[in-house]
């Protein structure tokens, strides 16, 4: 983050922050009008020794990671006096936190359906099995409502997906886990030691999501480990009626496999959850279809009138809200009013839309009380706040704001049907493809499009394209399949047609003899004039070529000219760089050969301890000017009373790592 604006970080007191376990959200605007939010972490987590360490590693390695349902990461910065705060700054999503929707409170008094409370389980599902497939060994950490935002037209983004890491460096029980920061573990046996916050990690947290959408509140303390079995049997949904409905048996199973219950068939990662859950989306619309072509159609309801008289249920668009100790303002005497409602507009529909429950026609809006929702309804700081200034005056601001938010994941999550939604497609993430050619110059058409000349880089949608190569020799065409989130590289030979040559020569031709006649032929095709180079490296390092950057080793081929290279390996985290010269042969690769250099760290620990780096015994504290290979490292301290800790340690050339334990004091 730009340390310029830092200091226009709103005081702690701001009604606009939103606070947690995890630390305290801000909303700032930069000078362009571009809004970050701030997630100003408390002290006491960043305290811990290499919590800030892991923290950064991760947010580095996440740092190419973009999906439409994530908040970008920007940075890890510290704010400037006087907090000093380790803060995480993310891209502005306005909308409502599911933590506020769900909330038996007065900010957020709605209740959510069956029908949008499982498009959510849907869309959240997919989005972290995006970013289980982007990174294998990377787990979200945190999910939970708090941390995922229901926008205006009823997407869910999930933020702060960089904490993983550093949450686990914490060591808490997963009961302090729960109650001191509102993060689920799942079941693990008592001698499993310290938690570990992989993909199952996340699973867990799904199953917590899924099972708070469906019971439409927070899941409480009590609840958390110990009943989770007992509530998930017993929960009931609210049907589009507004009713309670017994829980479809294909989602209590999908629940109850998300939440570990039982571990022998649980859910190792959310692409499994994900696949499971869209088995049920397709039997939910079979059976579905099915019922509707034995059910009459719904009646619609064409005015407000027959609404209020109507004794049925009935379609109709307007989002309901529940607050009994609410008494909403009434300009008018009750017959004016409802002599001026005016008519709703009929909905065809096969059958009832998604409502809230129970059904209550909103009051009229005059204009010395209406609000602009446009510009409030989404954004949790602005409406909050405007909100608060105007509670005693218009108590039905805040049920009009929470309504409108619903009613959007009501019309969004119908499908036509009641028990299930319809499986919305999640959303697209870009692939990258470079394309080269030999000679270069080449007009590439994707799928039929012309997209320049080669050599380019093309971002696609993920599946399979057909690249066509024209206007060098013979056309040439090569399918390629690009997958979200990677970078493809793709590189053809194109044979120069041979040029015509008209040859004349003179011969003499005797009689019963043979005369032979050489006749020159065109040159052969030019030689390839690229190839690639590969980097192999422990971690990220970043390949430079004069000061330009060609690429990264998270890059399996670096397209490059052939011939002579002198390249830079470089990592300006580890303070490290290096030169190396290769020999690129035209259409071949040349690895980048690179010597991982040491540096040195100092440990010690009170009274004394064992140590083991990267699972290797290296002897007893206190241990000074040990060489290690520069980069992450795990250090594990062990005392045969004072027990056992674990950290995350970064080794640098810039300066010598220290680092030490106390074993007296768990963390």
């Amino acid at each position: 983050m730009d340390r310029a604006v830092a200091p226009h970080v709103p005081p702690a007191n701001n009604l606009n922050n939103f606070r947690d376990g995890l630390g305290e959200r801000r909303r700032i605007t930069q000078a362009g009008g571009d809004s970050i939010e701030l997630l100003c972490l408390r002290r006491e987590l960043t305290t811990v020794p290499s919590f800030e360490f892991a923290l950064r590693e991760r947010a580095s390695r996440l740092a190419s990671f973009r999906h439409d349902a994530f908040a970008p990461v920007r940075s890890i910065d510290r704010l400037s006096e006087p907090s000093a705060a380790l803060a995480v700054v993310s891209g502005f999503t306005r909308g409502v936190r599911l933590s506020h929707l769900l909330a038996p409170n007065d900010r957020r008094p709605v209740t959510i359906d069956i029908n949008a409370a499982q498009r959510l389980i849907q869309q959240i599902v997919s989005a972290v099995a995006a970013l289980h497939e982007s990174a294998r060994d990377v787990a979200h950490g945190a999910i939970g409502p708090e941390r995922v935002i229901v926008t205006a037209n009823a997407r869910a983004v999930v933020v702060e997906y960089v904490l993983g890491a550093a949450l686990e460096q914490l060591r808490y029980s997963p009961e302090r886990y729960w109650k001191q920061l509102r993060i689920a573990l799942p079941p693990a046996p008592a001698a499993a030691g310290p938690a570990k916050f992989d993909h199952r990690t996340d699973v867990t947290q799904l199953g917590m999501v899924a099972l708070s959408l469906v019971l439409g509140r927070l899941l409480t303390d009590d609840e958390i480990p110990a009943r989770l079995g007992d509530v998930l049997a017993s929960a009931t949904a609210i049907s589009a009626r507004g009713g309670d409905e017994p829980l479809s048996h294909g989602l209590r199973e999908w629940i109850g496999r998300a939440l570990q219950l039982d571990s022998r068939h649980s859910f190792a990662s959310a692409c499994e959850a994900r696949a499971d859950l869209e088995k049920i989306v397709r039997a939910a619309i079979g059976s579905e279809t099915a019922d509707r072509m034995a059910k009459p159609e719904p009646r619609i309801i064409t005015d407000a009138k027959s609404l209020m008289r109507s004794p049925e249920p009935a379609a109709v668009v307007t989002p309901a809200i529940q607050k009994t100790a609410i008494s909403f303002p009434d300009p008018k005497p009750a017959s004016e009013r409802e002599a001026n409602i005016p008519p709703l507009k009929a909905i065809a529909a096969p059958t009832p839309l998604l409502t809230l429950a129970p059904r209550m026609v909103p009051p009229p809006v005059n204009e010395s009380s209406s609000v602009d929702l446009a510009d409030t309804a989404f954004d949790d700081a602005v409406s909050e706040d405007r909100a608060e200034e105007s509670a005693e005056r218009k108590p039905w601001v805040r049920l009009t704001v929470a309504a409108v938010v619903v009613a959007g994941l009501v019309a969004a999550g119908t499908y036509g049907g009641r028990s299930f939604f319809s499986a919305s497609e999640p959303p697209v993430r870009t692939g990258t493809l470079n394309v080269a050619s030999n000679p270069a110059g080449a007009q590439v058409f994707v799928d039929r499009q012309g997209r320049g000349l080669t050599p380019v880089t093309l971002t696609l949608q993920p599946g399979p394209h057909s690249i066509e190569f024209r206007g060098i020799g013979e056309p040439r065409t090569v399918d390629v399949n690009v997958a979200a989130g990677t970078q493809t590289s793709q590189f053809i030979e194109l044979v120069k047609a041979a040029p015509a040559s008209t040859v004349s020569q003179t011969v003499a031709v005797e009689a019963s003899a043979t005369a032979s006649l050489p006749a020159p032929m065109a040159g052969s095709p030019a030689a390839p004039l690229s190839g690639w180079v590969t980097v192999a490296a422990p971690v990220d390092v970043e390949v430079r070529e004069h000061g330009k950057a060609l690429g990264t080793s998270r890059t399996d081929r670096i397209m490059v000219p052939a011939g002579r290279h002198e390249l830079e390996v470089v990592s300006d985290t580890l303070g490290y760089r290096a030169t190396s010269v290769v020999q690129v042969l035209p259409g071949k690769g040349a690895p980048v050969r690179i010597e991982w250099p040491q540096g040195t760290v100092s440990l010690n620990a009170e009274p004394w301890a064992e140590v083991s780096i990267d699972g290797e015994k290296v002897g007893d504290t206190p241990i000074g000017n040990l060489s290690l290979p520069i980069g992450p490292h795990e250090i594990v301290f062990r005392h045969p009373e004072l027990g056992e800790q674990r950290h995350a340690m970064s080794v640098s050339l810039k300066a010598p790592a220290r680092l030490s334990v106390d074993m007296r004091r768990q963390p």
